[in-house]
This record gives structure tokens, C-alpha cells and sequence, in this order.
């Protein structure tokens, strides 16, 4: 839950998952809040190890090449930026 500028509580338009993950990471977009959005997968140390920008109602992110850690997801809109916390469990 992201609360706006004036205090009223807000649902995110994304769902990311499955998380923890293993070889690909989802991400579903709802709603016509924002059009395009960009991507930046993290790891703990702040290293940017994936990067994208899409349209996509639905965006499949391919995460073999990660090994099992914490990371850290963040998601870049016109109006606001999400960071999530996800696992590479294998």
C-alpha cells in the first residue's frame, strides 16, 4: 500500500511475482495509471544488474543468470517509483 501526498492510502498498479523466484520474475500492470515504465534489478551491494523499459501489460524478466540472493527491485513510472524486495531461492 503507497500512501499519496495528502495521506489517503493507494493500491500499487503492479504485481510482481512469484517471489521468491527461480528462473523468470512476472510483473503485471493494472489499470492506465502510467503507460511506460522502466525496471532495475538490484543486488545488496547496489550493483544494477538488469535493466529494462517497457509497455507491457505483462513483462517476463528473465533472471537465470542471478544467483540465489536478496535483491532489490526497482520500478520507475512518470508519477512514482516502487522498490520491492525479492529472492532468488536456486
Amino acid at each position: 500500500i503507497i500512501q499519496n501526498s495528502i495521506g489517503v492510502e493507494q493500491k500499487p498498479t503492479l504485481k510482481i511475482y512469484p517471489n521468491p523466484f527461480n528462473d523468470f520474475l512476472q510483473i503485471d500492470k493494472y489499470g492506465k495509471s502510467f503507460i511506460t515504465y522502466e525496471g532495475i534489478i538490484y543486488d545488496i551491494k547496489g550493483n544494477q544488474l538488469v535493466n529494462f523499459k517497457t509497455t507491457e501489460n505483462q513483462y517476463l524478466i528473465n533472471t537465470s543468470s542471478l544467483a540465489p540472493s536478496i535483491y532489490y527491485l526497482k520500478i520507475i513510472t512518470p508519477n512514482q517509483n516502487y522498490i520491492y524486495k525479492i529472492v532468488k531461492s536456486r
